[in-house]
């Protein structure tokens, strides 16, 4: 759901609560600034106005104030159309306008015939009001900074608990114990619930591969015992000859057919096996195991069956069981012969083989869920729909890739291409 980390999730929450507060507080001084510079200047105009009123009346000749910011003038009240366009149509109170390009407060009042004026300009105000706004706005990056930094530190320190709980738990796939969690994960917080939790789902989970490995090991024992039962009873047969021929055609069949049963059961075992410890690997000649299978498979096939081709167009070895390979390119060689049409080819190439038959195409449809487990296509037959699912799955095992596709003009083209993971290829080569 999350794209993030859980650490920068923390300093980017810390960093919009400093944001937030940041601007609250320079909107809050914002406010004040500008309450206190009204007050400010209604103030000094009103004690300015009456001080320059009251000496004026006493001394009519009293020239009104002059200063950077205060200037005064005293119209007579006959005389006000002559003023300035400004200051003409402005009555006595309180004033913002514009002089000379500058925004200035006017105070005016009526006294003995005469209006008296007095200007206040505000342009250091404003100065000063743009150093205002420039410290309040380095304040807020300052703060949301200074805040994102906190909430990174702060989360390094929140998430290292979990940190190390995912280390334990990956470390756990190497030697399955939960120890560690037990001992350093006591504590009634979040982490320690968290602990205790996977602890427990691990420990059901071992429960359960515990039980699955002692069905496989019972279930192989029993499989290769049955097997190893048929093959010396069809030895002993072909052993004694002076058999008839359509009779030893049978025994070798059921005798092929043992054989290949027996690998099938150690390729099942192998993609049983929770990891790859104990899988013994040697050179696997693939056209060699091809050659054989494909042998068989024709043998076994009635005088009118579909015919097989072996073409070999390079002589790969891989290091991997060769039962593996076995079961792979029987269950699509057998998938091209249950529903395709001869001949069929299997071409061995550098970097894997291909099966092709002329049977019909098969739909976009199809194609997309033909390797779904289960899976029987339109036309039903007898198959129980896992042949191509356990070739994939044992050839995603030794980072093989398996896939089916329409050949041009018809038919179907298997394709098996090996080690088409790097890492897979790298981690059986240094077996």
């Amino acid at each position: 759901m999350y794209r993030r980390s859980l650490r920068f999730r923390i300093a980017l929450s810390f960093g919009g609560l400093g944001a937030l507060m940041a601007l609250l507080l320079s909107v809050a001084s914002w406010l004040t600034v500008e309450r206190m510079e009204a007050a400010f200047l209604d103030a000094t105009l009103d004690q300015e106005l009456e001080f320059f009123l009251d000496a004026w009346l006493r001394d009519p000749t009293t020239p009104p104030p002059s200063t950077r910011d205060i200037q005064g003038l005293v119209v007579a009240l006959d005389q006000i159309d002559d003023q300035r366009a400004e200051l003409r149509h402005l009555g006595p109170g309180r004033h913002e306008t514009t002089l000379d390009g500058a925004v200035v407060e006017i105070g005016i009042i009526d006294r003995a015939g005469h209006r008296f004026y007095l200007i206040y300009d505000e342009r250091h105000i404003d100065r000063a009001e743009s150093v205002l706004i420039a410290f309040l706005v380095g304040f807020s990056l300052l703060m949301t900074g200074f805040s994102t930094l906190l909430g990174w530190l702060l989360g390094g320190r929140i998430t290292a608990p979990v940190r190390s709980l995912a280390d334990d738990v990956r470390a756990i796939s190497a030697g399955p114990t939960t120890a560690r969690l037990e001992e350093v994960y006591q504590a009634d917080d979040e982490v320690g619930q968290l602990a205790d939790a996977f602890r427990r789902a691990w420990s059901r989970m071992q429960g359960f591969l515990e039980r699955e490995r002692a069905f496989t090991a019972d279930a192989s024992h029993q499989l290769r015992t049955s097997v190893a039962v048929i093959s010396s009873t069809t030895e002993l047969l072909l052993d004694e000859g002076a058999l008839p021929a359509p009779v030893e055609g049978r025994i070798r069949r059921i005798a092929h057919a043992a054989l290949s049963l027996r690998r099938q059961v150690e390729g099942f075992l192998l993609l049983a096996r929770e990891t790859e410890a104990g899988i013994e690997l040697a050179p696997c000649h693939v056209d060699e195991v091809v050659r054989d299978l494909v042998a068989r498979e024709q043998e076994a096939l009635p005088a009118d069956g579909p015919r097989l081709e072996v073409v070999v167009d390079a002589h790969p070895v891989l290091q991997a069981p060769s039962e593996a390979l076995e079961i792979i390119v029987g269950n699509l060689v057998g998938n091209a012969i249950a529903h395709g049409a001869g001949p069929i080819e299997v071409r061995v190439t550098t970097d894997g083989l291909e099966v092709r038959d002329d049977g019909p195409s098969l739909s976009p449809e199809v194609l997309a869920q033909v390797f779904d487990r289960g899976y029987r296509g339109p036309a039903a037959s007898n198959g129980s729909g896992l042949g191509l699912a356990i070739a994939q799955r044992i050839g995603h095992r030794f980072g093989w890739t398996v896939g089916l596709e329409n050949a041009v003009g018809s038919g179907v083209v298997a394709r098996i291409r090996f080690c088409s993971d790097p890492s897979a290829s790298d981690r059986t080569q240094r077996r």
